[in-house]
């Protein structure tokens, strides 16, 4: 390393400062800006002090370069070809006492300074070093400073908010408004909870934005415990305030924090809301009681009502019930307020009803809201719905709890069928499932024979007999719905009464035959005999 005096110059950093606002400090308000006022927006990170003519390979970028002019004095001083090289390697500027040792700059090197933005100044004669560089030092620490009391204030202001009981959206609201710049708060699914100062993100047909789209910003996950509940996404404007990279992951803590308290009272009330639904599914309440505590808890239970029962019983079950569970609310707030829901074992539960509704229609708006909660979760869960029939007052909900489970349980079973199954239309099924698969089986194929194969379910007999049963046994209407000459049709009944009786003679025979081809449609009816259908787990 050089020794003192052949380096002859001394760092000191002063961070974030321009050169304007140096300007302003006290012992450097008479200085003449000599040349380059365009470059006074350049950022002063330190300060260099010259008295050794050989100085650039001393020097970096963002310095404030200042002199006595020594060293500039000899008759072999380049002025011009300094102040380009100072400008080249980006210094934030060059300050000099004129008079002693140099009077004049010269004008080809201020024109020099101007072409290129380069801020030279003329410091006050009188003015020590020492006391230029303590005023670095005090913008500095101004502005430090202030950086640091309103990065409190901010922060201190969330945490008020969070103590309060505001939501991780009030607190990313209220944080983008703090810092005055676009933000976006994400939630687990990559759809967008809340946004402010006028973005408007892309997003896919189920409103999930593109992380792609979102290059530059600043980000910060939101993790409550060790569960995810979002991103928080802030764009910094084109002065951002230097706090900013700092504040995004400590607003991202407070808001865990509030989501770590809502998921924590989330807990307890879905605990209390499972058990009492589970008392009122299973009867263990009368009528008066029941009325009672959902009164306290402002359910609102109305009569005629349907019980509907959601189901998952793939690996990622529970998952998908906690995301179809909270898709039911939002469902049930938007025209049901105050139905109750809660999550029972391996099934989804709500209760939907209106006073102004018939039987069939309460029936109808049970089967909507199960399709449009199946229909918002879109590819994220795939559950079995059931659907009670109407009944007409608390004592009645055992009875549908029962109904809408069955309903959900026996409608996987049945192929072609859609994810909502109404109680109403299982029809037979509801007989079939409680019989173990393997009689069901073997009565199938000792009705059919092998056209009760998988592999007969396209054989152009196995269907000529299923349209014939569906028209009442009327051959021409069959010809017409299989498009199919009405002789072929007549062939085909032949070949049919051959290998299954006569089944155009025998209607014993065709009820037989109806309820083995209702076999066949079934996939793994498996133990719903064996269900008691009492809500466990609560």
């Amino acid at each position: 390393m050089p020794d003192r005096d052949s380096l002859a110059e001394s760092a000191y950093p002063v961070s974030g400062v321009t050169m304007r606002e140096v300007l302003e400090q006290p012992h450097l308000r008479g200085t003449d800006i000599l040349a380059g006022a365009a470059g006074l927006d350049r950022v002063v990170t330190s300060i260099n002090v010259m008295e050794n003519p050989d100085i650039l390979p001393w020097v970096k970028a963002g310095e404030l370069l200042i002199t006595v002019g020594y060293s500039l004095s000899r008759s072999d001083s380049d002025i011009e070809r300094l102040i380009r090289s100072l400008a080249e390697l980006d210094l934030a500027g060059f300050g000099i006492k004129l008079g002693r040792y140099v009077t004049d700059v010269g004008a080809e090197a201020l024109a020099v300074a101007d072409e290129m933005g380069f801020p030279v100044l003329g410091l006050p004669t009188m003015v020590s070093f020492d006391d230029i560089i303590n005023d670095l030092y005090a913008a500095q620490n101004s502005l430090a400073l202030g950086e640091i009391n309103r990065s409190y204030d901010i922060e201190r202001g969330l945490m008020h908010l969070a103590l309060q009981g505001a939501s991780p959206s009030d607190i990313a609201e209220e944080f983008g408004r703090a810092v005055d710049s676009e933000l976006l708060y994400v939630g687990a699914d990559n759809r967008v909870v809340i946004k402010t100062g006028g973005c408007e993100p892309a997003t896919d047909a189920d409103g999930r934005i593109a992380g792609s789209d979102l290059a530059g910003w600043l980000k910060a996950s939101v993790v409550a415990g060790s569960v995810y509940v979002g991103q928080l996404h802030v764009l910094p404007g084109d002065d951002p305030a230097p706090e900013l990279t700092g504040l995004v992951p400590r607003c991202a803590q407070v808001m865990a924090l509030a989501a770590s308290r809502e998921l924590a009272v989330a807990a307890v009330d879905r605990q209390f809301h499972a058990q009492l639904l589970g008392n009122i599914l299973n009867g263990r309440l009368d009528d008066v009681e029941v009325a009672r505590r959902c009164r306290a808890i402002e359910w609102r239970l109305a009569f005629p009502a349907v019980v509907i029962a959601g189901t998952d019983d793939s690996g990622d079950g529970a998952a998908s019930l906690e995301r179809a569970h909270t898709q039911m609310q939002t469902t049930l707030r938007a025209a049901h307020r105050g139905a109750p829901s809660a999550l029972i074992d391996r099934h989804l539960v709500a209760v939907v009803g209106d006073a102004a509704f018939t039987p069939e229609a309460a029936q109808q708006r049970g089967v909507a809201v199960a399709e449009q909660v199946q229909r918002s979760l879109a590819d994220d869960a795939s559950l079995s719905w059931g659907v009670s029939a109407a009944v007409e007052g608390p004592s009645g909900l055992a009875r549908g709890w029962k109904q809408a489970a069955l309903a959900a349980g026996v409608g996987p079973a049945i192929q072609g069928r859609s994810p909502v199954m109404p109680f109403a239309e299982l029809g037979v099924y509801r007989v079939l499932s409680h019989v173990h698969p393997g009689i069901l089986s073997d009565y199938a194929r000792d009705t059919l024979g092998d056209l009760a194969d998988e592999a007969s379910r396209d054989d152009p007999l196995r269907q000529t007999l299923r349209v014939l049963l569906d028209t009442n046994l009327n051959t021409a209407e069959t010809a017409r719905r299989l498009h199919y000459h009405y002789n072929t049709v007549r062939y085909r009944v032949e070949q049919l009464e051959k290998r299954l009786g006569p089944l155009m003679s025998d209607a014993n025979r065709c009820v037989e035959l109806r309820v083995a081809l209702m076999i066949c449609d079934m996939r793994s009816v498996q133990g719903y005999a064996s269900q008691d259908y009492q809500v466990t787990g609560v």
